[in-house]
């Protein structure tokens, strides 16, 4: 008979864990142990979308600035013709 306690056969005292049923956790608790276990990934997906993000509002923000900078070129050009 293999002895009792040691790594292979760890004695278990009940406690109120055991005994008691336990609720399943919220989503929120779920969503905030994934991010407590993956935390280092998570901060370089955060960084590496923030430069993917500021990538996009260039390129948008860039046209935006040049439709602006067309239209105040016409409208100087009405103005100055009348």
């Amino acid at each position: 008979m293999p002895p009792k306690g040691g790594l292979l056969f760890p004695c278990r005292q009940p406690s109120e864990k055991m005994t008691q049923a336990q609720t399943p956790p919220s989503r929120f608790q779920q969503l905030k142990l994934h991010y407590e276990r993956n935390e280092h990934a998570f901060d370089i997906a955060a960084f590496i979308g923030g430069f993917l993000f500021d990538i996009a509002m260039l390129g948008v923000l860039s046209v935006f600035y040049a439709g602006l900078v067309r239209w105040k070129i016409r409208l100087r050009g009405a103005i100055s013709a009348r």
